[in-house]
């Protein structure tokens, strides 16, 4: 145990090593440094909202609360307002936390605590002035540089870190002088409103007035971003001059008008140039005139820009040292795997169930969405975000933890069906209340008008049935097994409140995983982030990725077989796979 007066705390996924005072709670020696936890009760800990995960838990003294279960309390979950910790630690942020770009010092910016620079800031464009005229340089263009117009003293050069995503779209805004974030936001991509899947989308945008509507829909949302940040910055949208766009190959393609019908057939042909810089004007971006976007490379049809933006976050992937399984998990289910030697890469259609959307009562991580589900031995636990007006409905992580809680106590089979009342007898009676019928189907209800049905549970079949699938076949192609990996680097939307353990539990994850598992957040807005602020890391991902192969699935002959076998739910306890569907075996 430390000697010294001082607490060091790793802060995950900010990427980024704060110290502060022994006697602090955790949450005082972030919010010392600018990072914020939500906590409503002002940490009078009363709430139970500001819950973190800790590593090693033996430097975590419990912080009981109702909001925590005793399996949360043995996986590291803390109240970030009771914990006083006893030793260095590392520490896993909710989704929800908060940076003040003001009070994060130059060393631990969150950009350059990420980096993989020397720690200095490369833009790849900057701002000369000479003889009071204004200049702009850009580093694809050595030395040359043009005269800046719409430019005045006052101003100063920002980026945008932009991840265009099927369902939601996220913006962030960064001073290219320092580094800092100075502010973020994020909305639904109004695409939705025209399919919630890339094919469908591919299939409205394949014809000009198609392709013009969604088009028009989506830049429309991404000024009103860029516009809703520079509000809270202070700022004006003529001061960004670079952005880097992160999204899947047919959500850029759309955004810059070019027809994606290429990428929905053989040979999957993808037309927008990547791993370079376009006029910011080609996707509306509503920036400065002279603004330029960069837009990462892209592996495939299927594997986008905001992968290989991701993987720059992803510490260790592109290294000889550590055996690393990331997965991207959205609508879109993108993965990879890194030997040190060999880094693959694939996709699977996951669909939108890990958005929340598709479901009866499905929405968004938002304020009063069901976001963790456990079972005290009576009746199902129900935590949702905000905890102020009721659960209004499920997100993603909170279904994956609700199908997993339901196959522990057996209200689910390991088929997906859900059991009715008068096949149970363990459930005590809360739960056997819950089992009811929606229109003639068996369904669980969780709140007033919010349910599980039958159909949701499908819909998460699918979704982890693919992804597994991905999972399993690039291991296969790698000559790993699971227990091989070192770590598990979780992206995407779920944050860290979701327990490893129902990632496995529902055999979304392969065996001898879930105590591997890292979430990163959004990895593609943070490799954005990064991109922007550093011309060497783009070179640097550039040939990176000209060494990462991408695996086909659906040309597979053992895929759907595979596919179907990975529907199934482990029997509880157990995680198991046919490895005689994958491989040679097939």
């Amino acid at each position: 145990m430390s000697t010294t007066q001082t607490i060091h705390i790793r802060v995950h996924p900010v990427g980024t090593t704060v110290q502060g005072q022994k006697g602090l709670t955790v949450r005082q020696i972030l919010a010392e440094q600018g990072i914020y936890v939500d906590s409503p009760c002002d940490g009078q800990g009363i709430c139970g909202q500001c819950k973190i995960r800790v590593q090693p838990s033996r430097a975590a003294p419990e912080t009981p609360h109702a909001n925590i279960s005793a399996q949360e309390a043995q996986d590291g979950i803390r109240l970030a307002c009771q914990l006083v910790p006893d030793d260095d630690l590392q520490v896993y942020l909710p989704p929800t936390y908060r940076l003040d770009a003001r009070k994060t010092s130059d060393e631990g910016t969150i950009l350059l605590g990420r980096s993989q620079t020397d720690g200095r800031i490369q833009p790849a464009v900057q701002v000369e002035e000479d003889d009071g005229r204004y200049w702009l340089r850009h580093a694809e263009e050595a030395g040359r540089r043009h005269p800046l117009s719409q430019w005045a003293a006052d101003m100063a050069p920002k980026g945008l870190a932009l991840d265009l995503g099927t369902t939601t779209l996220a913006a962030s805004l960064i001073c290219l002088e320092t580094g800092r974030e100075l502010a973020s936001a994020g909305r639904l991509n109004p695409q939705v409103d025209y399919g919630h899947d890339v094919l469908t989308r591919i299939q409205r945008a394949s014809s000009t007035e198609g392709l013009e509507l969604l088009a028009s829909a989506v830049q429309t949302a991404i000024r009103d971003l860029v516009r809703e940040i520079c509000e809270q910055a202070g700022a004006q949208p003529m001061e960004i001059l670079d952005a880097v766009i992160g999204g899947n190959t047919t959500m850029v393609q759309i955004c810059a008008r070019e027809d994606p019908s290429p990428l929905g057939q053989l040979p999957f042909t993808v037309g927008l140039a990547s791993g370079c810089s376009h006029p910011a004007s080609r996707f509306g971006l509503g920036i400065h005139p002279q603004g330029t976007a960069y837009v990462p490379p892209i592996l495939h049809a299927f594997v986008g820009s905001d992968i290989s933006a991701g993987l720059v976050a992803v510490q260790g992937f592109f290294g000889a040292g550590d055996k690393i399984l990331f997965l991207d998990v959205g609508t879109n289910g993108e993965m990879g795997v890194s030997t040190g030697q060999v880094r693959l890469l694939t996709s699977t259609a996951a669909g939108p169930a890990f958005e929340g959307s598709g479901l009866r009562s499905g929405m968004r991580a938002a304020a009063g969405a069901i976001q963790e589900v456990s079972f005290d031995g009576r009746d199902l636990v129900l935590q949702a975000i905000g905890n102020g007006h009721g659960p209004l409905g499920i997100c993603g992580s909170g279904l994956l933890d609700l199908v997993h809680t339901l196959l522990g106590i057996g209200v689910l089979d390991p088929s997906g069906r859900l059991r009715t009342k008068e096949e149970l007898t363990e459930p005590s009676t809360e739960v056997l209340s819950r089992l009811q019928s929606l229109d003639g189907k068996a369904a669980v209800s969780l709140a007033d008008g919010v349910w599980l049905t039958q159909g949701d549970v499908r819909q998460l079949q699918l979704a982890k049935g693919a992804i597994r699938t991905g999972i399993d076949f690039l291991l296969d192609q790698a000559g790993l097994e699971s227990r091989d990996l070192d770590r598990v680097v979780v992206g995407g939307g779920f944050g860290n409140v979701l327990r490893p353990a129902s990632l496995e539990g529902v055999g979304m994850l392969p065996p001898e995983t879930a105590d591997k598992v890292v979430f990163a957040g959004n990895t593609s807005q943070l490799g954005c982030a990064r991109l922007l602020v550093s011309t060497p890391v783009r070179r640097r991902l550039e040939e990176d990725m000209a060494g990462v192969e991408h695996i086909g699935l659906a040309q597979d002959a053992g895929f759907m077989d595979a596919f179907v076998a990975n529907m199934e739910f482990p029997e509880p306890g157990a995680n198991t796979v046919d490895r005689a569907l994958i491989g040679g075996e097939r």
